[in-house]
């Protein structure tokens, strides 16, 4: 039995009814894989916790959604790489719930815990009979009502080239994220990879006992090329090999020759995009504050760049609508103003992000001048769909969602930028448990609230391998699972040719508004119709390496020893990589040009663009010691100076008393008393005991007391120079100017010198640097 999810009502009804038979609520089906040591010990039509009836091997279903989660603990800290990885939702399962049964430990671990997990690759049979030909539905032997989507290898034979490209192309994009959750051995295990259509599931985590490498990755890819379409059979060995070796050592390199490959597969196919936009004020609101691009009910031109966004104002009667419209106005004029033919893949998404930045600084610009603040900020959300040959990007930023409809299944691929979602991400709890808290959906950026320094855009990029349906749609539509409810009976007829998007767009208008009806609603709808128009050419060795490296050492036709063969004959290089070529384009006429004579080419060392630190630790060191050896004979011979300038014939005063008039001469000298007048005046000539005159200094003083005293005989005093107490400067500046000269004038001798030995170094049989690439953006978590 399925209990209904209306909490008033609960009424259980059979598994095989779409709605409640009582209050008409649609009833849910949440389909659980069950990891665990007892997770196997359970049979079909057992029950666990009077809820959770097993359906087949580790296969559950929750018969009471709509009940809030069994376990409120903290998420055990083995499980939390779950949560963190919880941005890739359309490859990743998610935690539902988790049972702990009774043990001698309270602590996780997996013997005494059921771990449920959600958004598995789970499907009903008699589900895709009605949508799939007989010839695309996965071959199964069993009776059981539910099973998983068959595994990469049980397909991977037959299977077309785009597809096998496809898929491990999406190996590497989640080789990064699973590595720094040390769980990348899960793309390792091929049972664990499961295949829904090109979508890449992954049934569930695997951690590392010892890291894995990217060479281990090549080698469990090599055993799977003698059974890959040979189309691309020599260039899968090719780059296998590459990785094994270690020519490709990180994620972006790989990536960037699948894209090469990829791009060539994709030129014997077409595409047919069509695009339908609606936006209804709702049968509540005063006003509609989303908008819409292209206009609402209007088809673009066939020649049109194919892209819709949709955007949610937010800010009520403050300018919810100005902020929606001014965040269109500004985001389509920047992406009609890109030429996404002549851009890679990292270029276009960080336009894409600029653009989201653009108006958003054009929203916070407004608000700033009419000086809104906290709350009354007008603000919106934004979701961008862009197609660009056999890519589409996805930009996001709020919780206007965008869904991936196909005829195998209905994925949500943006995570809503509430406070519920950056719980799960920071790994504090599940997304069941978050969602109980009051503040759960509130929203922790939009457009229009903070500066663009302070905003994150999320861009992804998915390849088209498959006709496809894409749903941009505001929460007015998306709120209560109503997409998850409706599609597979709105959206999938499109496949199909039953029915077309504008169609489609008034039916989900009315869905919103009848099962929801409390908000404004918007719906974008981008569908993609992928046909084989020629065969597949053979795709050989990726030549990228070797015309970036041509390219970089100007643009010479012949490369040096180090690509020619084992016989040393030069191998001509191959023209740069387009992955999307130009339009063929009519010849201009040139005037002839002399002649010229075939120079060979010699490799220019480029010069390294880090700084070098070796000229100026060696230069420092030298002008240390320098300075060391210097200063003491400086300090001395500066000293020296100082003491003879200060010792030299300078007149030595004389210092005397005047005598009396009547004074005996014999006298002896008069001592000063507190309150002796001094008169200091210049000596009168005197002569020596043998009659000589002494001529009177013009500095020799004489001190003259106001009482009589005896006269006394004058007597030289010699003055002995002190030290002076003040820092001496002058051998610290003469020390640095002689070590700065020094320094010049070695420099350039060190940089040269150094510099020659670098450029030995960068000469020697080494492989040359990897040309440079562009580094794809992986989804933030």
């Amino acid at each position: 039995m399925l209990y209904c999810p209306n909490p008033i009502c609960q009424t259980p009804n059979p598994e095989t009814h779409r709605f409640c038979q009582k209050c008409r609520t649609p009833l849910l089906r949440r389909y659980l894989w069950a990891v665990g040591t007892m997770a196997s010990a359970y049979q079909a039509g057992d029950v666990l916790g009077d809820r959770f009836l097993c359906k087949g091997s580790r296969i559950f279903l929750d018969s009471k959604p709509g009940l809030s989660p069994v376990n409120f603990a903290e998420v055990p800290a083995p499980l939390l790489a779950y949560l963190r990885l919880s941005a890739y939702p359309l490859h990743l399962p998610q935690i539902y719930d988790w049972l702990q049964f009774e043990s001698a430990t309270t602590e996780y671990t997996p013997e005494n815990t059921l771990l449920l997990l959600d958004q598995v690759p789970l499907y009903r049979p008699d589900s895709l009979e009605e949508v799939l030909p007989p010839a695309d539905q996965p071959a199964s032997s069993s009776d059981q009502e539910v099973l998983l989507f068959p595994s990469l290898l049980q397909l991977w034979q037959s299977t077309n080239a785009f597809r096998q490209l496809h898929w491990l192309w999406q190996i590497v994009q989640l080789w990064q994220p699973l590595s720094q959750e040390q769980c990348a051995s899960t793309l390792l295990n091929a049972e664990l990879l499961r295949v829904e259509g090109g979508l890449l599931r992954i049934l569930e985590l695997q951690s590392d006992r010892t890291a894995p490498t990217l060479t281990q990755l090549g080698q469990t890819w090599l055993t799977w090329t003698d059974t890959a379409r040979s189309e691309i059979r020599g260039f899968l060995q090719s780059l296998c090999q590459q990785i094994i070796s270690g020519n490709l050592h990180n994620p972006e390199q790989i990536v960037t020759q699948l894209d090469w490959a990829i791009a060539q597969v994709a030129q014997s196919q077409t595409y047919r995009i069509q695009v339908a936009t609606r936006t209804d004020q709702g049968p509540t609101r005063p006003r509609n504050e989303d908008a819409c691009y292209p206009a609402s009910g209007t088809e673009p031109s066939k020649n049109s760049l194919p892209f819709v966004i949709v955007c949610d104002g937010i800010g009520g009667h403050q300018g919810g609508d100005v902020a929606s419209h001014l965040a269109i106005e500004a985001v389509s004029q920047r992406i009609l103003s890109l030429q996404p033919e002549t851009l890679d893949a990292a270029t276009l998404t960080i336009e894409l992000e600029k653009a989201a930045c653009l108006a958003n600084d054009l929203i916070s610009e407004r608000n700033d001048s009419e000086q809104r603040f906290d709350r009354q900020r007008m603000g919106t959300t934004i979701v961008i769909a862009l197609v660009r040959h056999h890519e589409i990007y996805i930009a996001h930023i709020g919780d206007s969602r965008a869904y991936w409809i196909t005829r195998w299944g209905c994925h949500q691929i943006t995570v809503d930028d509430d406070i519920a979602s950056r719980e799960v991400r920071l790994g504090y709890s599940t997304y069941r448990q978050a969602l109980q808290q009051p503040s759960a959906g509130a929203l922790v950026q939009a457009l229009g609230m903070v500066g663009s320094s302070m905003l994150y855009p999320t861009v992804q990029r998915f390849l088209l391998d498959e006709d496809s349906v894409f749903l941009l749609c505001s929460d007015g539509l998306c709120d209560n699972d109503r997409v998850e409810e409706v599609w597979d009976t709105e959206i999938l007829p499109v496949l199909d040719g039953k029915t077309n998007l504008p169609t489609v767009s008034r039916n989900l208008i009315d869905v919103g508004n009848t099962r929801n009806g409390y908000d404004n609603v918007t719906v974008g709808l981008l569908s993609c119709q992928v046909a084989q128009k020629s065969a597949v050419p053979v795709i050989g060795e990726y030549p990228g390496d070797r015309s970036l490296r041509a390219a970089a050492i100007g643009g010479s036709a012949v490369s040096p020893n180090r690509e020619a063969g084992l016989s040393g004959t030069p191998t001509q290089a191959v023209a740069p990589v387009q992955l999307f070529p130009s339009p063929p384009t009519q010849p201009v006429a040139e005037p002839a040009a002399p002649p010229t004579t075939t120079a060979k080419t010699r490799i220019i060392p480029r010069k390294s663009s880090r700084p070098r630190l070796l000229p100026w630790v060696v230069m420092l060191a030298i002008l240390s010691g320098l300075g060391v050896a210097l200063y003491p004979l400086l300090q001395e011979a500066l000293g020296n100076r100082q003491t003879a300038s200060n010792s030299d014939p300078l007149p030595t005063p004389s210092i005397a008393t005047s005598a009396a008039p009547n004074a005996a001469p014999n006298a002896a000298p008069t001592s000063l008393a507190v309150n002796t007048l001094v008169r200091i005046r210049p000596a009168a000539p005197s002569s020596t005991a043998s009659g000589t005159p002494i001529a009177a200094s013009p500095k020799s003083l004489i001190l003259q007391s106001r009482p009589a005293a005896a006269p006394t005989t004058t007597a030289q005093t010699q003055l002995i120079p002190r030290k002076s107490s003040r820092p001496r400067l002058l051998p610290w500046v003469v020390m640095l100017a002689i070590l700065s000269g020094l320094g010049v004038a070695l420099y350039p001798l060190l940089q040269e010198a150094l510099g020659n030995r670098q450029t030995a170094s960068n000469s020697d049989p080494l492989p040359p640097p990897l040309p440079p690439h562009p580094t794809p953006r992986f989804p933030n978590g």
